[in-house]
């Protein structure tokens, strides 16, 4: 994915500083349980977007190759 502009790199940088510097890891703190409930659960969920967006989305990208992302077929 030489074109595509962006990079493994630029990508897990962003997701990793999205998940360490939101305002939704405060809510972990709390002891209010539905607070502290809604922090794990956003936590998590944007743990799982990391995990998906490394994982999966290259292999679909790698199958069906759309020329959105590599370009017109030669």
């Amino acid at each position: 994915m030489q074109g595509a502009g962006v990079g493994f790199r630029s990508l897990c940088d962003g997701a990793v500083d999205t998940m360490g510097a939101s305002g939704e890891r405060v809510f972990l703190t709390s002891s209010f349980r539905p607070n502290f409930y809604l922090g794990a659960m956003l936590s998590l969920n944007m743990g799982a977007c990391l995990l998906v967006s490394m994982t999966v989305l290259p292999a679909i990208l790698n199958r069906f190759r759309p020329r959105f992302v590599y370009g017109e077929k030669m």
